[in-house]
């Protein structure tokens, strides 16, 4: 009897791991919007910025490309002059491969941005006191935090900061429900 459960269940294993394929593969052809791959920000200089965002929070470097004389598909896309240079980061955050780039142009003045801020880049923290003190350190602007409640219930604190360049970042760490401990 142990024999021919284990053969069935030999048999069966290859049926279980195509289905569990197929129903990943089937939930994705589903889809028909638009899938996200990666925010970019424009940055004056890469190294700097690398200490906020690999070195605080902890996002990893997966490349640096560097282009001159307008070669770089970069140049036309955000219309930056020839004359420029331009590199470009990767980043990834975790099971989140290369959703973030940090494009350092120098060479050229850029554009300062707007306020009020029109975009925002927001990040899950483990430990926003940890982080708070580590963005404190590289001096860059702290607003007032904000201890929110979503409609379900669920509560978490923000943290806004403006990076080197002027953009607004968003910090934000769940917390526990009141009586569930820490």
């Amino acid at each position: 009897m142990f024999r021919i459960a284990r053969l069935t269940l030999l048999l069966w294993l290859p049926c279980i791991a195509v289905w569990s394929q197929s129903s990943a593969a089937d939930a994705d052809s589903a889809y028909q919007g638009a899938v996200f791959k990666r925010t970019g920000l424009m940055v004056a200089d890469l190294e700097r910025s690398l200490t906020l965002y690999r070195d605080v929070l902890g996002l990893t470097v997966d490349e640096i490309t560097a282009s001159s004389n307008g070669e770089s598909f970069g140049y036309p896309t955000f219309k930056i002059p020839p004359q420029a240079r331009f590199r470009f980061a990767t980043l990834s955050a975790g099971s989140q491969v290369r959703t973030f780039a940090l494009a350092e142009v120098t060479g050229i003045e850029l554009a300062q941005l707007r306020i009020p801020h029109a975009t925002a880049v927001v990040f899950r923290v483990r430990d926003m006191a940890k982080t708070v003190k580590q963005v404190r350190a590289l001096g860059l602007e702290l607003p007032p935090s904000n201890l929110d409640i979503s409609s379900s219930g669920a509560q978490f604190i923000e943290q806004p900061l403006v990076d080197f360049d002027g953009h607004l970042v968003v910090l934000y760490q769940p917390m526990p429900a009141p009586g569930q401990g820490g």
